[in-house]
């Protein structure tokens, strides 16, 4: 999670995660997990009106791979969910490709 002093945060996976050790291939993201549909969020105005309000431990979204195996994405910290990366319910290996692979056995 990178997070900026604006207090704008960024959730993202480690490079440590199963889904990059294993080298696992992705399937597909599903942001309709929990309560709402992620990409659902439609906040507006300056107080955000329409944005989700996700607790620590809410989920965001889900990402199945090709043998089956699923990983559930969760907020790791309370906060206003403003918006989702859409290309990746069109394109998931994107959360593959963008990685820059360094071996991570060593850490």
């Amino acid at each position: 999670m990178l997070c900026h002093l604006l207090r704008i945060c960024v959730v993202g996976l480690a490079l440590t995660h199963p889904l990059f050790r294993l080298g696992k291939q992705v399937q597909s993201v599903d942001f309709d997990v929990g309560r709402r549909n992620k990409l659902d969020a439609a906040p507006r105005g300056k107080r955000k009106r329409g944005a989700i309000y996700l607790h620590a431990d809410s989920l965001l979204c889900k990402i199945t791979c090709t043998d089956g195996t699923e990983f559930l994405v969760r907020c790791g910290m309370g906060g206003t969910f403003i918006e989702a990366n859409e290309r990746l319910k069109s394109n998931p290996q994107l959360l593959i490709d963008k990685v820059m692979y360094r071996d991570v056995s060593d850490d």
